[in-house]
């Protein structure tokens, strides 16, 4: 699975373009899809820094701050919880690949 591929499902399940949730926007929408697609990336085992880079440059600690916020979201919003677990299970033309790979 290419890193892309997950960030543009994101994007399609969010109604954004994968520059929207790469970019430096923070706005409300933005930051829910960027938040879910954080929590998914780590529930697929990637490392905080590795996300920041993948999502244009953020820094660990806010990649942290994002897989926080994302859980707690999910905890009173199912629908949200719906799309984290969707996204962590996305797979994309090769199922047979278990690693993210980088563009």
């Amino acid at each position: 699975m290419l890193i892309k591929d997950l960030i543009a499902e994101a994007a399609r399940m969010f109604e954004l373009k994968s520059s929207e949730i790469t970019g430096p926007s923070r706005q409300a929408y933005v930051v829910r899809a960027r938040f879910a697609l954080c929590a998914a990336l780590r529930e697929r085992g990637a490392s905080y820094p590795q996300i920041g880079k993948w999502l244009g440059g953020r820094d660990h600690s806010t990649i942290i701050h994002a897989v926080d916020r994302a859980h707690y979201i999910a905890e009173r919003d199912k629908h949200f919880a719906k799309a984290v677990e969707r996204l962590a299970d996305f797979e994309y033309e090769n199922p047979c690949k278990d690693e993210l790979q980088e563009a």
